[in-house]
């Protein structure tokens, strides 16, 4: 099995002849005569070679017909041996990452607390391609006793994939009341409180963000103790809503010309980058990511910023074919300003002419009505 050995056919004239020299001079096997011009025989590849060297090869036709031995699995390999070395580097790879993290999932934390986790871990090497042969034990310890916010944790590795769970700590509940504020500047025009002080009286003006009703009553000693306040309040407020038109407006718009810088970058690094000049006097921007393969083994993304160059256009506008919808729109942003509870009793336009400018106004007169009996 481990000798390399050829099996030769020989064709050519005076073929005994030289099968005798063959016989007086070298080692050969298996001898199997085909014709008076041809034969067959085995023969060490060694000594096949010193024979080429000692004969006249022109007068015969001497070929190769099989190859026995390490020689013919060289040979294999040799005319496969980038298939070969593709197999050996697919299988370095595999075992390579069998042993790496390829992800990190962190569940049951908040964001603040998901940081905290990433942290730790990055001080502690544990990351993204590195080793995942972890003490887990020493893991779940180390997070319980340097992130307060943990109650419980526990770390299993699946496969390529480092799972920690948390379990936060409940927050403390502290019962606190506070006093009722104006949401707006308001007129009181009744209020009657079941629970709490009164701090303003019917008829005053109140600014926003004042206490109305205090979150407490006083005691016969001179203390207070602190209560949820209870009312029923009706009160009167106004709500304004304003909004511009251009008769002549300037607008950007794009002239068609582009240009775009882009590299890729993999692990955190940029290269093969296209970095031309901006020679745009106005542009707009836009930047985009796009990852060409969506797998943990090769994050490569291109990062592409295109710029569009700009020209400005004036723009006419008609306002009396506009005046409606600068109105609605007016009527709108006042309105955006009021509390659901609020009941709209009057309301009032007015147009300020500037020129190529007007302002719409809108005021609303409006009645509140505040509980939380």
């Amino acid at each position: 099995m481990f000798k390399n050995v050829f099996r030769i056919r020989v064709k050519g004239l005076n073929i005994d002849r030289l099968f005798s020299y063959i016989q007086q001079n070298f080692k050969v096997y298996n001898v199997l005569r085909l014709g008076y011009d041809e034969l067959l025989f085995e023969m060490p590849y060694n000594n096949y070679y010193n024979l080429l060297s000692k004969i006249d090869t022109s007068c015969y036709n001497i070929t190769i017909e099989k190859t026995f031995g390490v020689k013919k699995v060289l040979n294999v390999l040799k005319r496969n041996l980038a298939l070969v070395i593709s197999i050996i580097i697919c299988l370095s790879v595999v075992a390579f990452l069998n042993t790496r993290l390829l992800k990190i999932s962190v569940y049951g934390a908040s964001e603040n607390t998901t940081k905290q986790i990433q942290k730790i871990l990055n001080k502690k090497d544990i990351t993204i391609f590195k080793s995942n042969n972890i003490s887990l034990n020493n893991l779940e310890r180390v997070l319980l006793e340097n992130i307060n916010e943990i109650s419980l944790v526990s770390a299993v590795i699946k496969g390529n994939v480092l799972i920690i769970n948390v379990k936060e700590k409940l927050p403390e509940i502290k019962l606190e009341y506070a006093d009722f504020t104006a949401p707006y500047n308001l007129i009181i025009e009744e209020i009657e409180c079941h629970q709490g002080t009164v701090l303003k009286k019917k008829g005053e003006l109140v600014k926003r963000g004042e206490s109305i009703v205090g979150a407490y009553v006083l005691q016969e000693g001179g203390g207070k103790l602190d209560v949820n306040p209870i009312f029923n309040i009706k009160a009167k407020t106004f709500v304004v809503g304003e909004t511009k038109f251009e008769e002549i407006e300037t607008k950007l718009v794009r002239t068609g010309k582009q240009f775009s810088n882009s590299c890729y970058n993999m692990f955190g690094r940029d290269f093969f980058k296209i970095n031309k000049k901006n020679k745009f006097k106005l542009f707009e921007e836009k930047s985009s990511n796009l990852k060409l393969f969506e797998n943990l083994f090769i994050p490569l993304t291109v990062k592409r910023n295109t710029f569009y160059e700009l020209k400005e256009v004036e723009v006419k506008h008609d306002f009396e074919k506009e005046k409606d919808g600068c109105l609605k729109e007016s009527l709108d942003v006042a309105k955006s300003k009021l509390l659901n509870t609020g009941k709209v009793v009057n309301t009032t336009q007015n147009i300020i002419d500037n020129g190529n400018q007007k302002i719409i106004q809108t005021y609303l007169e409006v009645e509140l009505y505040l509980t939380n009996d």
